[in-house]
């Protein structure tokens, strides 16, 4: 070695160290990692149409990658529903243009809204616009950067670019989880 001396190659350190009662780390982790063939394998898939498709979204894409967590995907996901279901109750054009339906609701005319059908619709809807009322109240609270990610990745399908624009989606996303409860969190 010439009195040189190897130098010792350092593993990753994780942030948070979740150990075993005996004190050793714990191997078990709620999160599933993907070898990065298989993302891209499963990314490819989709695009194809082979798989599921909502691994081809800008979110499944991030959940894919292991840019969000578990509760940040599935509060996306619920973001998304809500979006579409304001959206339908209000006759307003989706969001993402590549969705817009030229014909409007299914079914023709609207039903009378006397009759049973009428009352239950004007319930569903009226129920849709809370819904995403409150939602949204607690969006804003997360803050205006966290809002329009939220929405760009959420609603029109792009990704965020650069570390902040990240952050603020994982702040948003984060948020809503929480107001769903969708953290697992013991309160």
């Amino acid at each position: 070695m010439h009195g040189l001396e190897m130098v010792k190659s350092r593993k990753r350190q994780k942030l948070i160290v979740v150990r075993e009662p005996n004190g050793r780390v714990s191997r078990s982790t709620d999160e599933k990692e993907y070898a990065p063939t298989r993302v891209r394998r499963l990314l490819d898939a989709s695009m194809a149409g082979m798989a599921d498709a909502e691994w081809g979204t800008s979110l499944g894409r991030l959940y894919v990658r292991q840019k969000i967590t578990t509760p940040m995907y599935a509060a996306g996901k619920r973001w998304s529903e809500r979006v579409s279901k304001y959206h339908e109750a209000i006759d307003a054009p989706p969001p993402n243009a590549r969705a817009l339906v030229l014909e409007g609701r299914a079914g023709g005319t609207p039903p009378d809204p006397d009759s049973d059908e009428g009352k239950s619709r004007v319930k569903r809807d009226t129920q849709a616009v809370t819904d995403f009322l409150a939602a949204h109240s607690v969006l804003v609270a997360a803050g205006i950067m966290a809002e329009a990610m939220v929405r760009n990745v959420c609603e029109r399908d792009t990704q965020p670019e650069g570390h902040e624009q990240q952050i603020a989606l994982n702040r948003g996303l984060l948020w809503l989880a929480e107001y769903w409860d969708l953290t697992n969190r013991r309160k």
